[in-house]
């Protein structure tokens, strides 16, 4: 569930008639238009989801309205085009990149079955706990398959529009970044001084394990945590019904995605660590001797990111000191 007190947008409020009017290039294809029931997601920090059902047709549909950036609608649509094949995702029935029938971007998903693995984490049992992990090992090492030109942000139509600061040779990219971060007003105010002598220390003395990552340029989630991936249980076991939200994604190293997914350390205290590696390394996913250090090193990008953002709750930056303690300490 969002924390609103988190949220970097305001979500998006609109009448039966309005989602109606939106869904009709999507509801066509399906073989009907009447909305039968609107339910707003309460997910996310930043875009707008409604679940939609249709009166005459059993699919639920998620109506996604972009409030960041425009273009992230149009990449995830030809992210969805590149893996659906082999990577469990919703479907896209329709995206209006331009935001031609609205203010705003907005694409219309099918409504996927199943349990967010944040929820499951905490609800199942240790046997089970294992299946769960291989599960979503499988599915990352699949993600990480796919393999580009170079490493970077991606641009239209997949090109790169800029590299990425975890890539090998770029130890300095990766160390001045998060060092920008720490000299930002918001994060410095957000970081004691103590805490903040330590950060920047342990950067300059663990850069050299980013750098030795060599150049990877495999397709990266990069918000590969469990608020993301959808889980379903079935006659053979567990499986990912859904890995969503794709905006973030780019080209690089999957270690990022590791250190996201296990951020909170209680998670690589039970059997879903061992499940996780197991099918990761089964699916043809490769692990360094020291993946959990350099997987934690990566994800200081983003718990140091997220220090700079404004209007983040005391209960959140609090939780972000912490974890970067815990990485820090080992």
């Amino acid at each position: 569930m969002a924390d609103d007190q988190n949220r970097r947008f305001e979500q998006v409020r609109l009448d039966a008639r309005t989602i109606e009017s939106l869904l009709m290039p999507a509801a066509e294809r399906l073989g009907g238009g009447k909305v039968a029931s609107v339910e707003l997601i309460d997910s996310g920090l930043t875009n707008t989801n409604y679940r939609v059902q249709l009166a005459d047709n059993p699919k639920a549909l998620v109506l996604k309205i972009y409030m960041r950036q425009p273009e992230t609608c149009r990449k995830e649509y030809e992210l969805f085009k590149l893996v659906h094949q082999t990577v469990p995702v919703a479907t896209i029935y329709y995206a209006d990149f331009q935001g031609e029938k609205y203010a705003r971007p907005y694409s219309i998903f099918e409504w996927m079955p199943g349990v967010l693995l944040e929820e499951l984490l905490s609800a199942v049992n240790t046997t089970e706990m294992q299946a769960v992990g291989r599960a979503v090992g499988e599915t990352l090492a699949g993600i990480g398959k796919y393999q580009f030109e170079q490493a970077g942000f991606f641009g239209p139509d997949l090109k790169f529009a800029a590299p990425q600061v975890e890539q090998a040779g770029e130890e300095q990219g990766w160390r001045a970044y998060l060092e920008s971060c720490l000299e930002n007003p918001i994060c410095a105010e957000r970081l004691d001084k103590t805490l903040k002598t330590r950060l920047t220390q342990f950067i300059r003395t663990n850069a050299h394990q980013v750098e030795a990552l060599g150049e990877q340029k495999a397709l990266v989630h990069a918000d590969f945590n469990p608020s993301n991936i959808l889980m379903v249980q079935t006659e053979t076991g567990w499986r990912v019904s859904a890995v969503l939200d794709w905006e973030w994604a780019h080209s690089g190293t999957p270690l990022f995605d590791i250190g996201n997914l296990f951020r909170d350390r209680g998670y690589s205290l039970t059997n879903f660590e061992t499940g996780f590696v197991e099918g990761y390394r089964r699916a043809g996913g490769e692990l360094p001797e020291n993946w959990k250090q350099v997987s934690r090193l990566l994800d200081l990008i983003n718990l140091c990111e997220f220090l700079t953002v404004p209007n983040q709750s005391d209960t959140r930056v609090s939780l972000i000191r912490q974890q970067i303690n815990v990485t820090i300490e080992g």
